[in-house]
């Protein structure tokens, strides 16, 4: 499995080390909780006030839904799928049909990619999201982190799921290119009774397929790049479409030792924070190369009741010489495995070997694999994040809960690559 460059810059910004004094700047400037929800969910634009319905009762920090995304290019049309409002008539029989450019049912294909949606905090209308994927090698049986990315986005109404009050208002919308209807869809023995949301465009056919009690997306269908659909008994229009399939594996509550304990008073004054470190890449059978420097800047841009959103621009010295740089958008919360902050209580009751979780799913495995005096002298605690190919090390100062260190590494075709960022400033 190649190491692409997007994995690198991913992996870059799974650096979050914040290791800084909170006493640094006690008086800081504080933000209130946003009015606004950071990043809506582009659907709600078109439901203002669906998109503010609460999260379901369900929907706690520490939940972790657990999806399998597959990509595919396929050949071939689809399914008609029968519908009074259906902008297909077949002349013959009077009925009407939606075009769906996929087989609904059919099993996923291609490269695919375990993804943890992780509900890192809740506040009142917005949903604090730590999103990482695994890339799946079936070949080997092995997982390679591929990326993550974080989001606030609104609490009961975004692609994961929806309250199951606004599902049935959705159901009485609809047009010629959006229908919401009820159906029902059949996962791991069971069926459940669902309503499928169905979008079209020009270029675009998205079908997501939510549980009716819960809210929780079940399935959801993305089609790209297509060149046209086959009209029954009309004109054959067939080409190559780009097929992304995600689908529910598992929703569960992650039991974290530190959900219950309030974020550190440092959390609502922290601004920006700037970070140093090194990449180093071993070959086995070559001399190791001296590491290549990497620079990182964190801005908060918006904070909220145990959460912070913020951005990181980076920048890195790649083996060849050539630098790589990049921007991207994170999130931490109380309910963050690997986040910014454990709070001290918290940090203090954990012991050396201590098995923080398990993911029934991915088989990773994230445990206490360190406790006493870290180089500075300060007592520190280490979370790690176990795969077969990736290991996510957290340090974390004992007396502040912040951030002090944080290591990735992971297994590339030739080569294991060691990513390091430490904190030298912080305001």
């Amino acid at each position: 499995m190649k190491i692409s460059f997007q994995l690198i810059c991913f992996v870059l910004l799974f650096s979050r080390a914040f290791a800084q004094n909170p006493n640094d700047n006690p008086d800081g400037p504080q933000q209130p909780p946003p009015a606004t929800v950071p990043d809506p969910d582009l659907m709600g634009h078109f439901f203002p006030e669906i998109a503010k319905m609460p999260a379901p009762a369900w929907i706690k920090p520490g939940t972790r839904l657990t999806y399998l995304s597959s990509l595919s290019k396929l050949d071939g049309d689809g399914d008609l799928l029968e519908h009074p409002d259906g902008t297909i008539l077949n002349p013959k029989t009077g009925k009407r049909y939606f075009l769906m450019p996929i087989h609904e049912n059919m099993e996923p294909v291609g490269s695919s990619a375990f993804r943890n949606i992780d509900v890192a905090a809740l506040d009142g209308n917005v949903a604090v999201l730590d999103q990482s994927a695994y890339g799946f090698d079936a070949l080997n049986n092995t997982l390679s982190l591929s990326n993550t990315i974080g989001v606030a986005t609104n609490s009961g109404f975004n692609m994961w799921w929806i309250n199951p009050a606004a599902l049935q208002e959705l159901v009485k919308t609809g047009s010629d290119n959006f229908v919401v209807m009820p159906t029902s869809y059949k996962m791991d023995g069971k069926t459940f009774n669902a309503i499928r949301i169905i979008s079209t465009g020009d270029a675009s056919y998205t079908a997501y397929t939510y549980d009716t009690a819960s809210g929780l997306l079940l399935r959801g269908v993305e089609v790209a790049q297509r060149s046209g659909f086959s009209l029954e008994g009309g004109q054959q229009f067939q080409g190559k479409r780009t097929l992304m399939i995600t689908t529910l594996k598992a929703s569960r509550q992650m039991k974290l030792p530190w959900l219950d304990a309030p974020a550190p008073p440092w959390v609502n004054q922290i601004q920006n924070i700037r970070m140093e470190g090194s990449a180093v890449y071993i070959t086995p059978g070559q001399m190791q190369q001296p590491g290549q420097p990497m620079r990182a800047r964190s801005v908060i841009k918006a904070r909220g009741n145990g959460w912070v959103r913020y951005t990181t621009d980076f920048s890195e010295m790649g083996a060849a010489g050539i630098p790589m740089d990049g921007t991207f958008e994170r999130v931490s919360g109380t309910g963050s495995l690997g986040g910014l902050w454990i709070a001290p209580q918290a940090l203090q009751q954990l012991r050396p070997e201590q098995v923080i979780d398990v993911d029934p799913v991915t088989g990773v495995r994230s445990y206490v694999s360190f406790v006493g005096a870290a180089p500075d002298g300060r007592q520190a605690v280490m979370i790690s994040q176990v795969s077969s190919k990736t290991r996510i090390d957290c340090a974390y100062d004992m007396e502040s809960g912040m951030l002090k260190r944080n290591v990735l590494s992971w297994d590339a075709d030739v080569a294991r690559n060691i990513k390091t960022m430490d904190v030298v400033g912080a305001q």
